[in-house]
């Protein structure tokens, strides 16, 4: 998978997946379209975490700061962040690969899609997140254990919005 080049080690992660019937060519672009808002539980959610409006969808990721490390068109996309306490920084996809800086946090977050047969195929989305210092990795541990349940249940919910949208 492509987040294996992006961020094969890491401390904290999330991996959720589902069947659709329909083939990768029908589910890519709605991966890549798709109004995550749409959920007012995720609209809720995205809210109280206080995230700007146009992060709806993947391409309101990508303005607001998030990398598009990597896409490989009907397979996977992966969108990638670093962030300190002074916020994101933004680096080209090798310069992600290749950072090294104490006292940040780096992401990786793709959906990988599996054609099983003519008719499935299985969706994954997964979050990687390591701490390049203790101290990164010790705050992040704290908030991780208060977001990890709305995160999980985020990504749940999306993986049935595209399911919905596709089927």
């Amino acid at each position: 998978m492509l987040i294996d080049k992006y961020l094969q080690k890491f401390d904290f992660n999330e991996y959720h997946e589902i069947t659709i019937q329909a083939s990768p060519v029908e589910i890519f672009p709605v991966i890549k379209e798709l109004d995550f808002t749409k959920s007012r539980l995720v609209k809720l959610l995205f809210t109280l975490r206080g995230l700007p409006k146009s992060m709806r969808n993947m391409k309101g990721f990508i303005e607001v700061g998030f990398i598009l490390l990597e896409e490989k068109e009907n397979e996977e996309i992966v969108l990638g962040f670093l962030a300190n306490h002074r916020g994101l920084k933004i680096v080209t996809p090798e310069e992600f690969i290749n950072f090294a800086q104490a006292g940040y946090v780096m992401a990786a977050w793709n959906f990988h899609l599996v054609q099983v047969d003519e008719e499935k195929t299985l969706i994954s989305t997964e979050t990687r997140i390591l701490g390049t210092s203790k101290k990164a990795k010790f705050i992040f541990s704290l908030y991780w254990f208060f977001i990890y349940p709305f995160s999980a249940f985020i990504r749940k919910v999306l993986l049935k919005m595209i399911k919905d949208e596709v089927e």
